[in-house]
């Protein structure tokens, strides 16, 4: 196999890997945000409780940057891997 290719085959392999690990982070995000916010609304009408809550919110959410980077950085390297797969072909 040419190098170029096997250069763009590994780049595309390591974004679609990257997308699936986002995707994955951003399920398990979504899923702690309800249980969060179902937890927030049985202690919601105390004091401490609500402090709670949204400690747990803010500590829930903290990934959410990283996970959409990973996401954006996983379509970023699967264009440049298909886009070298591509354009790598040999010429004659």
């Amino acid at each position: 196999m040419h190098s170029k290719k096997l250069i763009g085959l590994v780049v595309l392999a390591i974004g679609v890997g990257l997308m699936a690990f986002a995707m994955h982070s951003m399920y398990r995000i979504t899923e702690a945000k309800k249980e969060v916010n179902d937890v927030q609304g049985l202690i919601s009408d105390n004091p401490v409780g609500s402090v709670v809550g949204k400690d747990l919110q803010k500590e829930v959410s903290q990934y959410d940057v990283e996970v959409m980077w990973a996401l954006i950085g996983g379509v970023v390297l699967v264009f440049v891997g298909g886009g070298t797969l591509i354009f790598a072909r040999k010429r004659k």
